[in-house]
């Protein structure tokens, strides 16, 4: 694990190519989590860059620890460079918001960013191009992918038509067509508020 974030009941794990998203809930004065784990397919090993430090500090025990790992720095924003080749992968943690954007730069693929789910049967789209995870200990959602060129028409971003797509136990996005000489930004965007804390193992 590179980096945790948590909010509430969700707590998600970066780790260098994948995702987890763990949820967990109070049943009987126990406490039940499920984890939820999104594999990048084919990704190289990135470099690894935290910016935007805050002013927060965590404190970690772990029973292997028991003297616990102390003053652990938190930020806003990661991004995971060259993910795949001429692909980064930036997540950032706004006020309201976490998300995560995939950077496509000219010579990079798209189709190249392949997740392999640990259990497809849990993951749907609903009406809104949403994606659903059905865990047993409660639902994560990533908003509908807004993707873009920054330099559209008069200097806005132009909006490139985008979906997510499921098949064979994997997740990938469908993308209409774009200009492979400009970057292309993938924006989903998962709903919690909250701020990074990591090491560098």
């Amino acid at each position: 694990i590179r980096y945790h974030l948590q909010s509430g009941d969700l707590g998600i794990y970066l780790r260098t190519l994948g995702t987890s998203y763990v949820v967990s809930k109070v049943v009987d004065d126990q406490v039940e989590a499920y984890r939820f784990d999104l594999d990048l397919i084919g990704g190289l090993v990135p470099e690894v860059l935290p910016s935007l430090p805050t002013q927060a500090y965590n404190n970690y025990y772990q029973a292997h620890c028991p003297d616990g790992v102390l003053e652990v720095p938190s930020y806003q924003e990661v991004v995971f460079r060259e993910i795949y080749p001429a692909i980064d992968l930036r997540w950032t943690a706004t006020g309201e918001a976490i998300k995560y954007e995939f950077i496509v730069h000219p010579g990079g693929n798209p189709d190249d960013i392949r997740f392999q789910l640990s259990a497809p049967e849990l993951v749907t789209h609903n009406a809104q191009g949403e994606l659903v995870f059905n865990l047993p200990t409660g639902l994560v959602k990533e908003q509908a992918p807004y993707t873009y060129h920054k330099g559209g028409p008069g200097g806005d971003p132009q909006a490139i038509p985008t979906s997510f797509q499921l098949a064979n136990g994997q997740l990938s996005y469908l993308i209409g067509d774009y200009d492979p000489s400009q970057d292309l930004i993938i924006d989903p965007m998962v709903m919690y508020r909250s701020t990074y804390s990591g090491c560098s193992t």
